[in-house]
Parts: C-alpha cells; structure tokens; sequence
C-alpha cells in the first residue's frame, strides 16, 4: 500500500563473507554443525520509507553493516532409539546473529546499535519426519521462527525522525501428509 520510488543515486554495494563450518557425522545420514560467520558490507542497499503525506517508500544506501553469528544444526533418523521408530526423522537448526548498519547523516540521526534491515537476531527451524516405502506415505510437522527485524527504516524529514517499520517476531506451524497413490 505504499507509493515506491526509485533512487537514481544508489551505487552497487558489496559483501565480503567469511565462515567456518565444522561437521560432524556420527552415523550414516545424521549431521552435526556449527557454522561461525561474518559479512561485511559496504555501501548495501536499504529501503526507507519517509511520511510525506503518505508513506513513500524508496532505495537508499547506507554507508556499511555488518553480521556476524553462529548457527548450530543437527539432523538424525530415531531408529537408534527403537526399531518402531525407523522412519522418523528430526531436524533442527538454530542461528543466533548481532548484526549493525551505519546509515548516512542525510538520511537521519539513528542509534549506534542499529540492526542492519531484515535482519533477526535469531531465527530457527525444527521438523519431525516420518516416511515408508510401502504403502508411500510421508508426514512432516515442521515449525519455524524469527526475531523482530526492521523492513524500512525511517528517514528524517526536517526536524523529525519517522519511524522505523519493524516485522515482529512470529512462529509458523506447518504439516504436510503425502500418500502414493498408484505406482510402485
């Protein structure tokens, strides 16, 4: 519902991206991780929005950001656990980041601690799978989530600071039940 308008200013940002990984499997098809990483960029496009009337949202760059953060993941079929559970299998991943952005003087005046845009402080993923070969039937219950992260930041029009557009933190609940019909 917001008027767009585009930026002829903006220049090509960049991102220079350092990770570590570290993987372990203890048996066929289950995975342990953890993944360390680092990205910082330099002049990376953002949207702002400014309250002119209505919203107006537009592209602008700001001067860097940088993540930096630490994902843990693991995945494992349960038939270790009891042959009646071959089939099942979990999975989950956890990432934690902290993540900046220096935003230009013309845009506004913002907090030193500013979180760079669409970025949660953390989001995960767990799902519980189930599938069998004869008859072909697959289920998964899989549920997601994320912090607050901030979609548009708001500029500085005069003397007043417009606010920043913040996408609160939501978990979603999905399940899917696939069943062969014909075929092998």
């Amino acid at each position: 519902g917001f008027l767009v308008l585009g930026n002829p200013n903006l220049v090509a940002g960049t991102a220079l991206n350092f990770d570590a990984r570290f993987e372990f499997y203890p048996t066929a098809g289950d995975v342990l991780a953890v993944d360390v990483f680092r990205k910082n960029f330099t002049n990376p496009i953002v949207t702002t929005i400014v309250l002119a009337g209505e919203p107006v949202v537009t592209p602008a760059n700001a001067t860097s950001a940088l993540t930096t953060g630490i994902e843990f993941e693991a995945h494992t079929g349960l038939g270790f656990l009891a042959r009646s559970l071959r089939g099942f299998d979990i999975s989950g991943n956890l990432t934690l980041i902290k993540s900046s952005v220096t935003l230009p003087p013309e845009l506004g005046t913002y907090p030193s601690d500013l979180a760079f845009q669409g970025q949660s402080p953390f989001l995960f993923n767990v799902g519980l799978s189930y599938a069998a070969p004869r008859p072909r039937i697959s289920a998964a219950v899989l549920l997601n989530g994320f912090g607050d992260r901030i979609t548009q930041y708001g500029i500085q029009v005069g003397q007043s600071q417009n606010p920043n557009i913040i996408e609160r933190s939501r978990l979603t609940l999905d399940a899917k039940l696939q069943v062969g019909l014909f075929g092998g």
